[in-house]
């Protein structure tokens, strides 16, 4: 018998940390819009892409952060 991996991907997160990654989101867009910053300008002072920030702000769980 052979035993094939989980994939992790596959399985939703929990209701509360998917409303958490949500909130994030918006909060990130209202601090952008407040400063009056395009996507592409907050990409760049960021240095990421464009799609990363929109991934972010939309709250999308396939989006990466990381602190280096």
């Amino acid at each position: 018998m052979t035993m094939t991996a989980k994939n992790l991907l596959t399985i939703a997160p929990p209701y509360e940390a998917e409303q958490a990654i949500r909130r994030l989101g918006i909060n990130l867009r209202i601090a952008r819009l407040r400063r009056n910053l395009t996507i592409e300008q907050v990409a760049k002072k960021i240095g990421t892409g464009p799609r990363a920030v929109m991934g972010a702000e939309k709250g999308k769980l396939t989006t990466g952060i990381a602190v280096y």
